[in-house]
């Protein structure tokens, strides 16, 4: 199978909290682990998953500790973005991030 990825994705398992944006259901909190992630989405292993289409907004902990420059740190960057779920299997779901985002510095656990 030839790999048409336009952007570089990286093995990365990090907590992750995915919220569908279901109209007049509630919010509801999916806590998941990425499995991989790019610039532009990430993968989530669940036996769950949402339907093909599904806007979510998405809270990823990204870890800083491999960074050369803060290695001092235990800090994690906690990445808030919104996307729209791309394609499901069997083991899990691909959401596509949206352009817009937000990144913060967490001094605690996640």
């Amino acid at each position: 199978m030839e790999n048409n990825r336009k952007l570089e994705r990286y093995q990365l398992k990090a907590p992750a909290k995915v919220i569908p944006i279901d109209s007049g259901r509630g919010k509801r909190v999916i806590d998941l682990q990425t499995s991989n992630i790019c610039a532009g989405g990430a993968f989530f292993h669940t036996l769950h998953s949402l339907p093909e289409g599904t806007p979510v907004d998405v809270e990823i902990a990204l870890p800083l500790e491999h960074l050369e420059i803060i290695k001092e740190s235990k800090n994690r960057v906690h990445l808030k973005v919104s996307g729209k779920v791309l394609r499901c299997e069997a083991c899990g779901f691909a959401v596509c991030f949206d352009e817009d985002y937000h990144i913060c510095r967490l001094n605690a656990g996640y």
